[in-house]
């Protein structure tokens, strides 16, 4: 139930925090990751301040999967997935990403690029210009199982349905030390360690949340669950594209409220036809029957 998953994440979130005050602590949605956000992916190994879980490659063991290939537009690759024009354009409209003083969301930048043809591509499996993949071919990029950003999001949705909106806007929004920048935190199942006050010492970069990180504009979140649960689900969707997990919390949402136009109005729009898309899927053909 949301108790008890809000009680697993905060216990293991709260070990790894009270357990150091580095700047790169595990887990830690922090100022560090503001600049090193695209680093996630672009590395020979998972990041170790974002990783839960991941499955490791390697292109000189013969260990490859087919991210590149579906995704990149370079020979060997087939381009077989492009990012939408209305899932790109998410990340520029105010409407949908509330900016703030920021100029743009980096998260766009580490998402999708155009090519040298000006096709666009999604950029997080082998960034353009990457000195760590240099080879379309070198299909060996690690995928996260769970990484950082999924306890944030995973723990705001349980408090949300738990009816702490404070906290659960604090995970997505601006972070738990920008309402205890002092230490002193009083929510309960959260400690001092999210703060700039820890067990182990001060911390010189505390939680700053989800958006807070790249100084983004507040997400309104208030005491009406399913609007709040939509908020979290429209964020997800800046965070996790082509991760495979957008989807399925979809799915997950729509179920809670009987509601099927929570999907419709989400992948309706990057289709030609959106009526027609919409009516299959209100009429439970949003998902493939596989016979396993």
């Amino acid at each position: 139930d949301y108790q008890t998953a809000a009680n697993l994440i905060l216990a293991a979130m709260n070990e790894k925090f009270g357990s150091s005050n580095s700047d790169a602590t595990t887990w830690l949605r922090n100022e560090r990751m503001n600049g090193g956000y695209s680093g996630i992916w672009d590395r020979t190994t998972p990041l170790p301040q974002e990783t839960v879980s991941a499955i490791i490659y390697d292109y000189s063991k013969n260990q490859t999967n087919d991210l590149l290939r579906h995704f990149g537009s370079e020979y060997p690759n087939e381009y077989l997935l492009a990012p939408s024009s209305i899932g790109m354009s998410r990340f520029f409209d105010t409407e949908f990403n509330p900016l703030g003083g920021s100029i743009s969301d980096r998260r766009a930048g580490a998402t999708f690029r155009a090519d040298n043809s000006g096709n666009y591509v999604i950029h997080k499996y082998r960034p353009i210009g990457s000195s760590t993949r240099q080879h379309a071919y070198q299909d060996d990029v690690h995928i996260y199982i769970y990484r950082a950003a999924d306890l944030y999001f995973m723990l705001a949705e349980a408090l949300n349905n738990l009816g702490r909106y404070t906290e659960a806007s604090a995970l997505i929004n601006q972070g738990v030390n920008n309402y205890f920048p002092n230490g002193g935190v009083t929510w309960k199942g959260f400690t001092d360690a999210w703060s700039s006050v820890t067990p182990t010492g001060s911390r010189k970069y505390p939680d700053k949340g989800i958006r807070g990180v790249f100084n983004l504009g507040v997400r309104p979140f208030s005491e009406d669950t399913k609007k709040n649960d939509l908020t979290i689900l429209d964020e997800m969707m800046l965070e996790f594209p082509c991760e495979g997990k957008i989807y399925p919390s979809m799915i997950r949402i729509a179920k809670r409220y009987n509601d099927f136009n929570i999907i419709a109005d989400r992948v309706c729009p990057k289709y030609n036809n959106p009526d027609e898309i919409r009516i299959k899927i209100l009429n439970g053909g949003y998902f493939i029957n596989w016979e396993l």
